[in-house]
């Protein structure tokens, strides 16, 4: 059983709004995937111009900020991962960067 969920925060870092999902049977990427898309959603239905995103998921930073669009063609989760490619090329500024869960 899987789920997501984040939140988003201003530039002060007072909290806005958060927001989860039950997604169901999956892998631990396509979770992270499901929150990505639904943060990016979030954000854009929030009107947010500029964005600083931050996932705990290395693999997951990798793929949506990846030059290489070939390594997507075949995976399971490729609809995915061009969901928030496409949604996070709506915002004006992004910052994607891995952060470590502790």
């Amino acid at each position: 059983m899987a789920g997501a969920g984040g939140l988003t925060r201003d530039h002060k870092g007072s909290w806005i709004r958060g927001f989860s999902r039950n997604i169901g049977f999956t892998h631990s990427f396509a979770a992270e995937l499901w929150g990505l898309r639904d943060g990016l959603t979030l954000a854009k239905n929030l009107n947010i111009k500029k964005i600083h995103i931050e996932l705990d998921a290395k693999v997951v930073t990798d793929f949506v900020t990846t030059q290489n669009t070939n390594i997507m063609a075949n995976h399971p989760c490729h609809a995915l991962i061009f969901d928030c490619r496409l949604l996070i090329q709506t915002f004006e500024e992004v910052l994607v960067c891995h952060t470590y869960r502790e």
